[in-house]
C-alpha cells in the first residue's frame, strides 16, 4: 500500500442475521459451501458485536481519513453514533 492519507470505511454486518429462506434453498447453500470447503466464520459471542453506522461503510462518503506511514500501517479511528 503506498504511504499517505487515505479515506476510511467501517462495515460491520450482523452476524446473527439471517436472510429469509426456505430450509431447503438453506441445506443447498450449505451443502455448495461444504463442497467447495468453504468454512462460515465463527460468530461472536452475544453482546460482543458492535454495529457500525451504515453511513461509515463508503470510504468516499464515511468522512474517515487517515494517514499510512509504512506499508504495515495500523490507523485507529473512532466511529460515534
Amino acid at each position: 500500500m503506498p504511504v499517505g492519507p487515505v479515506r476510511l470505511g467501517a462495515h460491520s454486518p450482523d452476524p446473527y442475521y439471517e436472510p429469509p429462506a426456505s430450509p431447503e434453498v438453506k441445506a443447498e447453500l450449505e451443502e455448495r459451501r461444504r463442497k467447495a470447503g468453504m468454512e462460515l466464520p465463527p460468530k461472536p459471542p452475544k453482546g460482543a458485536w458492535v454495529a457500525t453506522p451504515d453511513r461509515r461503510a463508503d470510504p468516499l462518503k464515511s468522512g474517515l481519513t487517515g494517514e499510512v506511514k509504512t506499508p504495515a500501517s495500523t490507523i485507529d479511528c473512532a466511529l460515534e453514533k
